[in-house]
C-alpha cells in the first residue's frame, strides 16, 4: 500500500504529564485539523487511542488488576473495568474504522496519543507498533513528557487522597516508592526501535513549557498551528493544599470511610495554604531510588530534572507536612469526625464549613 502521510507523532502519555488536555484539545479540534491535513484518528467518545494499542499488542487490564500498583485508584476499579471490557469488545470494530479514515486521508500528518504506550516496557512489543503504523506513515516521532519522579508522586499523592480512601501514609510506604516506573525502562523500548533522533522528549515543567501547557508546548515543537487547536474549557480542578489534604487525610482514616472525593466537599477547595509537599523522609526514599534514572535521562537526551529540595522550604513550605499544623487543628477536626455519622450529613458538612470558616479567617491556624 501507498504511505500517504508524511509525518506520524506518537504521543507517550505518561502520567500525570498533561496527557488529558493534550487528548481533549486534539480531539475537541479534530475537524478543524483534519481540514488542514492534521488527522487525529477517530475515536467517537474516546479521547484516547488505548485501545488500538490493546488490539495491536493483545494487552490485558493491565495494572486495574494490580491494586498494589500506585497508577490504580481502588474507589473507581470496578468502573474502570466494566469500561474497559466495553473497549475490548469494540476493539476489532473501532481499528477497522481508524485504518479505513487513515487510508483515506490525504493530509501530511498524524497524531496517537495513549497512556497505554507508556506501559509497552517490551522491545517487541514497541516495534509491533511501529511497524503497524509505518503502513501508513513515512516517519515516525516519539514525543514524550518527562517528569521528575518526586513530583510525580506529589502529584500522585494529591489524586489518591483526593479521589480514594487511601491516606498520605499508605502512599509514603516503601512498597509505593518501590512501584514507581522509571523513565529508563518505559523508554529504552521506544529508543531501541525508533531511535534517539526520533525522539522528541521534553521536560514536564511549566515553567519550561512553551506557553506553559502541554497543549501549547505539543503544538509548538511540532509546527502545527495553534490557532487549529481550540482548547476546551477547563473543568474545575485545582490542586488541594497542605490544609485541604490534612483534612481529606484525616477523613480517609476514618473507619468505615469510602474515600468521597473532595468534589463532593467543595469547600475544601477554599482552605487556604502552601501546596502540598511531603515529608523529607519520603522525598530522600525517592531521591535514592531515582537518582540512577535522573542520571540516565541526562546522559541520554541532555535532559536536567533537578531533585525538589524539601530541606530548603522550596514553595513557602514549613518543614514536614506532619509538623505544619497546630495542635488546635487536629483537636477542632477531631472533635468534628467524631460527631458526624458519615461525611455528607447534615452535621459532618457543618463542621467541615466551621473548620474551613475558621481557617479562612485566621481563628484555627497559627500565624
Amino acid at each position: 500500500m501507498q504511505k500517504k502521510i508524511e509525518t506520524c507523532y506518537l504521543h507517550i502519555g505518561l502520567s500525570k504529564t498533561g496527557t488529558t488536555s493534550l487528548q481533549r484539545a486534539l480531539a475537541h479540534s479534530r475537524g478543524k485539523l483534519s481540514k488542514n491535513g492534521i488527522l487525529y484518528p477517530y475515536i467517537g467518545r474516546y479521547r484516547t487511542h488505548n485501545f488500538i494499542v490493546r488490539g495491536l499488542v493483545n494487552m490485558p487490564n493491565f495494572g486495574l488488576t494490580q491494586t498494589s500498583h500506585p497508577l490504580s485508584i481502588g474507589v473507581r476499579r470496578k468502573q474502570t473495568l466494566n469500561f474497559q471490557r466495553q473497549m475490548n469488545a469494540r476493539r476489532s470494530e473501532i481499528c477497522r474504522i481508524i485504518e479505513k479514515e487513515i487510508e483515506a486521508f490525504p493530509g501530511d500528518v498524524m497524531i496517537v496519543s495513549a497512556e497505554l504506550f507508556d506501559r509497552l516496557l517490551d522491545r517487541e512489543d514497541c516495534r509491533r507498533v511501529l511497524e503497524y503504523f509505518r503502513k501508513y506513515c513515512n516517519n515516525i516521532k516519539i514525543c514524550v513528557y518527562i517528569r521528575n519522579p518526586l513530583d510525580f508522586m506529589v502529584s500522585l499523592i494529591r489524586e489518591f487522597i483526593d479521589k480514594s480512601s487511601k491516606t498520605i501514609e499508605n502512599m509514603e510506604s516503601l512498597e509505593g516508592i518501590n512501584t514507581v516506573p522509571l523513565n529508563k525502562e518505559r523508554l529504552s523500548g521506544w529508543i531501541d526501535a525508533v531511535g534517539l533522533e526520533n525522539m522528541l522528549t521534553i521536560p514536564y515543567d511549566r515553567q519550561r513549557l512553551i506557553g506553559r501547557s502541554t497543549v501549547t508546548d505539543f503544538l509548538a515543537r511540532t509546527g502545527i498551528d495553534g490557532a487549529l487547536v481550540e482548547i476546551p474549557p477547563e473543568e474545575y480542578n485545582p490542586s488541594l493544599t497542605m490544609n485541604g489534604m490534612f483534612v481529606k487525610n484525616e477523613m480517609n482514616k476514618r473507619a468505615g470511610s469510602k474515600g468521597y472525593r473532595r468534589l463532593e466537599a467543595p469547600y475544601l477547595l477554599s482552605l487556604p495554604g502552601p501546596r502540598f509537599l511531603p515529608s523529607k523522609r519520603f522525598a530522600d526514599a525517592m531521591h535514592k531510588r531515582c537518582r540512577e534514572d535522573l542520571a540516565w535521562l541526562s546522559a541520554t537526551f541532555a535532559i536536567d530534572l533537578a531533585p525538589i529540595d524539601l530541606a530548603n522550604g522550596s514553595g513557602g513550605h514549613r518543614g514536614p507536612w506532619q509538623d505544619y499544623f497546630t495542635d488546635e487543628v487536629k483537636t477542632v477536626l477531631k472533635d468534628m469526625l467524631d460527631r458526624g455519622r458519615s461525611f455528607g450529613s447534615a452535621i459532618e458538612e457543618q463542621a467541615f464549613r466551621e473548620v474551613g470558616e475558621g481557617i479562612l479567617s485566621g481563628r484555627i491556624f497559627a500565624s
